[in-house]
Parts: C-alpha cells; sequence; structure tokens
C-alpha cells in the first residue's frame, strides 16, 4: 500500500506499520503516506512503526491522533523523515513501555500528548510541545524522564494523582 488515508474513524493495526522503500530515487509523491489532514481519525499502531528512507505522516489540524498501544515494547518516530503528529498518545503495556527516538518540539507534534496507560520514556530526549496543547499522563501511567533532559515545557502539564513521573537522568536534583 503506497497511500493511506485516515479522515474518520479509526484503523487499528495490529501488527507492525513499514514504510520502506529502498531508495529515495524509486518513490513517487504518493508513496509510503499516511494522510491524516482531511479530519479527526485516530491511527492505532499496535507493533513496531519503522519509517526506512522515507516516509510521511501529515497530521490533521482537527485532532487526528497516532496511539502506540501495543503490548511490546515500542519505538516512537520522532523526527524521522516527514513524520508529524497532530495528536500523540502512548498506551503502551509492556514493562518497557514506548520510546521517543528523538526530541519532540511543537513542529514534530503540532497538538496533545497523552500517557494513557503504560510508560512513555523520552529516551533522554527533551519534550518541548506547543503553546496551548497539553500533556496528560493517567490514572496508573508513567512519564520515565532519562539523560540528561528536564521536565516537558511548552505544554500545559496535567499529571494524574495516581500517575508516577519517574527520573533516571543525570541532572543534578536542583535542576530536575
Amino acid at each position: 500500500v503506497d497511500r493511506i488515508t485516515i479522515t474518520t474513524g479509526t484503523l487499528t493495526v495490529a501488527g507492525s506499520v513499514i514504510m520502506n522503500a529502498a531508495n529515495l530515487a524509486s518513490i513517487s509523491a504518493l508513496q509510503s503516506q499516511i494522510v491524516m489532514s482531511g479530519g479527526a481519525g485516530t491511527l492505532n499502531v499496535g507493533g513496531a512503526f519503522t519509517v526506512n528512507v522515507a516516509g510521511t505522516i501529515t497530521p490533521g489540524t482537527a485532532g487526528s491522533t497516532v496511539n502506540f498501544n501495543g503490548s511490546a515494547a515500542q519505538t516512537i518516530p520522532i523526527g524521522v523523515s516527514s513524520v508529524t503528529y497532530n495528536n500523540l498518545t502512548a498506551n503502551n503495556t509492556s514493562s518497557a513501555g514506548a520510546t521517543l527516538s528523538a526530541a519532540v518540539t511543537s513542529s514534530r507534534v503540532t497538538g496533545n500528548m497523552s500517557v494513557a496507560a503504560g510508560t512513555l520514556d523520552n529516551g533522554g530526549f527533551a519534550v518541548a510541545g506547543a503553546s496551548g496543547k497539553s500533556l496528560s499522563v493517567a490514572s496508573g501511567a508513567k512519564l520515565r524522564l532519562g539523560g540528561t533532559s528536564a521536565f516537558p515545557t511548552g505544554f500545559t502539564t496535567t499529571l494524574d494523582a495516581a500517575s508516577t513521573v519517574e527520573t533516571t537522568n543525570d541532572r543534578p536534583p536542583d535542576d530536575r
């Protein structure tokens, strides 16, 4: 499949999503695309999400969501090719959870981020969202911050009283 368009409703992929083109010369403008720009659809990814060489996610501005809801460890591609998310949700129930592959910026995640269940590990990267957008961690969910990263910025942050923020980083205690 060269192009998937999700404008409403939900597409659930229990396995992996692989955007795999052998080389850039063989890719047309219509290949390796997930287009969510037409609405508020949801893509549930239960397996790996792999972007090799090229791939595009065009986010919607009306609330499109990519939900990483696996039961094994997942890596969330950030800053890879032309992958941009509107709303990004970690809902991974494995002990390792879902891990960001790079820093979150307001141009890479244009909407809200949430940890609905399980663990979201920042992979040691900064998490800086757009002003007016939110980062939420639900009851029983965990946000793990590692490396030299600080607490997420830019977002309005909502932490449920029964959520956890775990710091495994190298920053001095006064900087956490």
